[in-house]
């Protein structure tokens, strides 16, 4: 008798380790895509509540609303209210938020008659899906900007770029009430 394997015994067992191989492989590669797609979800949903966050403090400020305000912009202004020797001043800030042509969120502030500060709100890799902002009464229904009571706010956020939203974040922001009632 002699002592070894056959070349079908090789055979199939080579045949069964790339089987075996093959299987592990593929196994790896559904794990790190699976992966992947729950980083980027991650990485969509932490972008949306950030700019969320971001918008809904500072809208909620806002007192006049620009007309020129429209689906992918938002300008409104505040005031800003200082004490300095018991002395009460203002000083009126104008905020800008809007999409740019390559779909990223950004926010200006306006310093005498110029827009400064151009800063990204969302990533380069993202972008933003427009309509962006509504502008509704309190019923719900569609007025200009400088009449809205309610911003309602449809984040759509696009990772590879082909136009459909992978991650969309819906809000409203209830605007303060800015007329004045006296009671006799």
């Amino acid at each position: 008798m002699r002592k070894g394997f056959t070349l079908t015994e090789l055979l199939i067992s080579i045949a069964v380790s790339f089987i075996v191989i093959t299987a592990i492989v593929n196994f790896l590669i559904i794990g790190s895509q699976s992966y992947q797609r729950v980083n980027r979800n991650i990485d969509l949903q932490r972008n949306a509540r950030l700019v969320s966050d971001r918008l809904i403090r500072e809208v909620k400020r806002a007192q006049i609303i620009d007309p020129l305000s429209d689906s992918g912009s938002l300008i409104f202004s505040y005031y800003i209210y200082t004490v300095s020797s018991g002395i009460i001043s203002s000083t009126l800030s104008t905020v800008r938020y809007y999409v740019d042509s390559a779909g990223i969120l950004r926010r200006q502030v306006k310093q005498g008659t110029l827009w400064v500060g151009n800063n990204p709100l969302t990533e380069n890799n993202i972008k933003v899906l427009l309509p962006l902002f509504s502008y509704l009464n309190y019923s719900g229904n569609s007025v200009a900007p400088n009449n809205a009571k309610v911003i309602a706010v449809s984040l759509k956020l696009d990772v590879n770029k082909d136009n459909q939203a992978d991650y969309t974040l819906t809000f409203s922001i209830y605007l303060p009430v800015t007329e004045n009632y006296f009671l006799r």
